[in-house]
């Protein structure tokens, strides 16, 4: 995410390639809070904004299913202007 942008993300459920109702629980680590702000919209939606630059690790993404327990993990990058 480029400083000063903030990124829309959802997370959904598929099964056989049909959409399901389940939500989510979001959490981040791995960055400093001063470095982001993270804006959980619902169970399936949520924003991040890059206010500061943080190139040493990326943020870390976790989204557990609140239904079936799973987890996904995605890392991002919050980098500077360009």
């Amino acid at each position: 995410i480029m400083l000063g942008k903030t990124i829309e993300f959802n997370v959904y459920n598929y099964v056989n390639g049909i959409k399901q109702d389940d939500t989510f629980t979001i959490e981040v680590s791995g960055i400093p809070q001063e470095y982001f702000v993270l804006n959980i919209i619902n169970g399936n939606n949520f924003t991040i904004e890059n206010v500061k630059e943080y190139q040493i690790n990326p943020l870390t993404i976790k989204c557990t299913n609140n239904k079936s327990g799973n987890k996904i993990n995605k890392t991002i990058w919050l980098g500077g202007n360009w």
